[in-house]
């Protein structure tokens, strides 16, 4: 091979071996990727396993039983036994309660209405985070007839572990991990095979600067 073809072998190997580097730089980038859903496939299973609802505990209608319901507006406002007989209030100490009640109340009396109380999830969620509070009826009047008590010192809501969409939440959640590593195994399989094409193009190389280097050594003798 004379010293110009072994030139451009070298300059064309040198491509190749470029364009190996960069393909395996796109393939790290997408394992990495597929890592970071793979986290978060597991934050979600886990915030899904152990999520948790408030529920109101009730003697069952013959009243040898109990049952357990979603936590909700009527169940904390309606009169014992369907409900607690409390009030549910803003962090001002303000009752809230549905926009339909706004006839029914004193004008004069401040209220906050708003029909997101009727949605269980958003009650249980404000309760929570401590936006919404309790209120029961105080049995020393001297200092005021309602006072604010925390939903987990009430006897009758249970705070438990929500069960109810554990076996959707499993399946999905090997659905997408089992996806997600196939994937990634074959990312892991071609970039094997561009490692082993990486390696046989820098032998080459190797054996084509020998002989460039050759070839410049005889043609310095040649002219020296």
């Amino acid at each position: 091979m004379g010293l110009s073809a072994s030139q451009a072998r070298y300059l064309q190997l040198t491509a190749r071996k470029s364009d190996n580097e960069y393909e395996a730089q796109q393939i790290n980038q997408q394992r990495m990727e597929i890592s970071q859903k793979l986290q978060e496939i597991s934050m979600k299973y886990s915030n899904g396993m152990n999520n948790r609802q408030l529920l109101f505990i009730t003697n069952t209608t013959d009243g040898n039983d109990v049952e357990k319901i979603k936590l909700t507006y009527s169940s904390i406002t309606e009169s014992f036994p369907k409900g607690l007989g409390y009030k549910l209030v803003n962090k001002d100490g303000i009752e809230v309660c549905p926009e339909s009640k706004k006839e029914e109340n004193n004008p004069d009396i401040a209220m906050c209405y708003d029909d997101r109380c009727l949605d269980s999830e958003f009650i249980e969620e404000q309760l929570r985070n401590g936006n919404w509070m309790l209120q029961m009826p105080n049995e020393d009047k001297s200092e005021g007839a309602w006072k604010n008590i925390h939903y987990s010192s009430v006897g009758n809501i249970e705070d438990s572990l929500d069960t109810t969409d554990d076996a959707a939440i499993s399946a999905e959640y090997e659905q997408k991990v089992a996806y997600f590593q196939q994937k990634d195994k074959e990312l892991e399989l071609h970039l094997q095979q561009i490692q082993t094409s990486h390696n046989a193009i820098q032998t080459e190389i190797d054996s084509v600067k020998k002989v460039i280097q050759k070839n410049t050594e005889k043609t310095f003798k040649t002219f020296g």
